[in-house]
């Protein structure tokens, strides 16, 4: 560390020399309106929030006097997830109360710590006194403790370069998250564009029903996990477009019980009938391993009929926004689960079946499919 950065008792960073404690407010006198009380919950980004503080009446401002802040005071919390962080009040934090549990060490001294670095040196004050406190997962920090803690500070001037420093390579990751998410926003517009572009030059007068497609469409039935050479699919594993290979098993005892006609083959297309963000989900299955796989309830798999359709073909409609519609306007509310308080949506498997799918020649089938793959 740098030689001129100097030690500093943390009781000094204030104007009190010493830590000044809250007190306990009787929570039976607490008003909607008036003086704001300063509790740990109010601690945010080295400030506090009001917005949700609770109030005391005005007389007790006599009473309490002792605890009332004032602008540019140091606090610190003292408890809880929050033990270490500090924050400056403000003006407009002004009057308030010092809840207990919460710490005030006086007026900030600007002679030895310039406001902007605050954020900074609170990450470091409450490193150290998580530390003091042995670990502990919600500790409990004492005047005691705070007032004998010390802490390394660097000169004013360079605790202004370290925040500038800090606050422009902010702005570049910032713009850079920025500009990344124009370019996949353009991105999916651009593709979105072209898929659209290539569906409507199909004549969706020649339609089938999504079941005359395919020579399966099922969801699963087991999903007792434990120790064999069974694999389960589960929503997680099917994302937008994409399969996630899944290392979860099935028990002996249950795997032994999935018919043929359920395990999963290459070329196979995963749909997520439910679960809250997953809903129509579909996910292209395409490994020429010969590993046992089967889905859960919550996924269905859908067995193109290569006499009629091609299984990239049926999969790229069925991802795209013309089959995202027909699945998901097919969603259904289970209400016998609604009556007991849990929103639960699925996508039945009879109603899928009647959803409409074009079928051109597999000729134009695999155009299309040449297509969308360079898109």
């Amino acid at each position: 560390m740098n030689k001129h950065w100097q030690t500093v008792a943390l009781r000094d960073l204030g104007s009190f020399g010493g830590l000044k404690n809250g007190t306990a407010f009787k929570s039976e006198d607490y008003k909607s309106e008036g003086i704001p009380l300063i509790k740990i919950g109010q601690f945010k980004d080295c400030s506090i929030d009001i917005s949700e503080a609770d109030y005391f009446p005005e007389y007790y401002m006599d009473e309490y006097k002792n605890y009332l802040l004032n602008a540019n005071d140091l606090i610190i919390a003292m408890s809880s997830g929050t033990t270490g962080k500090t924050a400056i009040i403000k003006d407009s934090d002004l009057p308030a109360f010092l809840n207990q549990r919460v710490g005030n060490l006086g007026t900030l001294n600007t002679n030895i710590v310039d406001k902007s670095y605050l954020p900074y040196l609170g990450i470091q004050i409450r490193k150290e006194l998580m530390e003091l406190a042995s670990g502990s997962a919600i500790p409990n920090i004492s005047k005691a403790l705070i007032d004998k803690l010390k802490i390394r500070l660097p000169p004013l001037t360079e605790q202004r370069r370290i925040v500038a420093r800090i606050e422009a390579l902010a702005a570049k990751v910032n713009e850079a998250k920025r500009l990344r998410q124009e370019t996949i926003t353009e991105i999916e517009t651009l593709v979105a564009s072209k898929e659209m572009q290539i569906w409507n030059t199909i004549n969706f007068k020649k339609l089938m029903s999504l079941n005359d497609v395919t020579t399966y469409l099922s969801r699963g039935r087991q999903s007792k996990q434990g120790e064999s050479d069974h694999f389960l699919i589960k929503t997680q594993h099917v994302q937008m477009g994409k399969y996630v290979t899944s290392d979860m098993t099935l028990s002996t005892e249950v795997a032994n019980k999935v018919k043929p006609e359920a395990i999963v083959k290459s070329e196979e297309i995963l749909i997520a009938c439910s679960a809250a963000g997953c809903l129509g989900r579909v996910a292209f299955y395409e490994f020429t391993d010969d590993k046992n796989i089967s889905t859960d309830t919550h996924i269905a798999i859908a067995r193109a009929n290569p006499e009629i359709v091609l299984p990239k073909f049926l999969y790229a409609y069925l991802k795209g926004e013309q089959g995202q519609n027909q699945l998901r306007s097919r969603e259904k509310g289970n209400w016998q689960r609604e009556k007991i308080g849990f929103r639960f949506t699925e996508l039945n498997v009879s109603d899928m079946r009647k959803a409409p799918v074009p079928v051109p020649s597999f000729e134009e089938q695999k155009r299309i499919v040449a297509y969308l793959d360079n898109s």
